[in-house]
């Protein structure tokens, strides 16, 4: 069955659908590489979409990834209340436990914090952190940015290739490359130095509830 995306009185703008959209995909378990490969389209894509919430995407490349979601014609239909209440409680999000550094950060980026909330709900992340120079005055075009994340107790054990692909996810939610390192990698490290300095400057940006 095909749908067709139709604006309610309460849902004006491409950017809430493509908020919905993100929500659904999490809701349903998928991952962006799953919803990647249905779509023909590869992960970095569906990252890229994600990060501006679908604002500059093509209504037909929407309705494409509506279709695959199995959304209903109007995102705000009779049926749709308990993917209503989904939406809002992961998507309406201010990142509770942020600090106004790692705020003014995301800022800088562009990203949608939104979009954050959701990456670290759908991977089992209960905190993450960013240091290094995002946080600083001299963070430029071209520079990297530094995440730290904690993975919560009930994370899927993590492999070279599956942290891979988050650091590549998160590149393309912030639109940059990104450097991904975890905390337990962090403190088993040798770098008595380094090891000090991102626990004593890392700021959080998300922390789970």
């Amino acid at each position: 069955m095909q749908y067709h995306l139709c604006y309610s009185r309460s849902m004006n703008t491409l950017s809430d659908i493509g908020i919905s959209l993100i929500a659904r995909r999490i809701a349903l378990g998928v991952s962006q590489r799953e919803l990647g490969e249905r779509l023909g389209v590869k992960q970095p894509q569906i990252a890229r979409w994600e990060a501006v919430a679908y604002r500059t995407t093509s209504l037909e490349r929407v309705e494409a990834v509506a279709n695959v979601l199995g959304l209903p014609s109007s995102l705000n239909a009779p049926g749709g209340a308990v993917f209503s209440s989904e939406t809002t409680a992961a998507y309406l999000t201010t990142l509770k436990g942020s600090d106004s550094a790692a705020r003014a950060a995301l800022v800088r980026t562009g990203t949608p914090p939104e979009a954050i909330a959701a990456f670290c709900r759908l991977h089992h992340i209960e905190r993450m952190e960013l240091f290094g120079s995002v946080l600083r005055g001299d963070f430029g075009p071209e520079s990297d940015i530094d995440v730290l994340i904690t993975f919560s107790a009930d994370a899927p054990e993590q492999t070279l290739s599956t942290l891979a692909d988050l650091e590549l996810e998160l590149s393309g939610l912030f639109r940059r490359k990104t450097d991904l390192g975890t905390h337990a990698s962090l403190m088993r490290s040798e770098n008595y130095v380094r090891r000090r300095h991102v626990l004593e400057t890392a700021r959080p940006l998300y922390v789970a509830r």
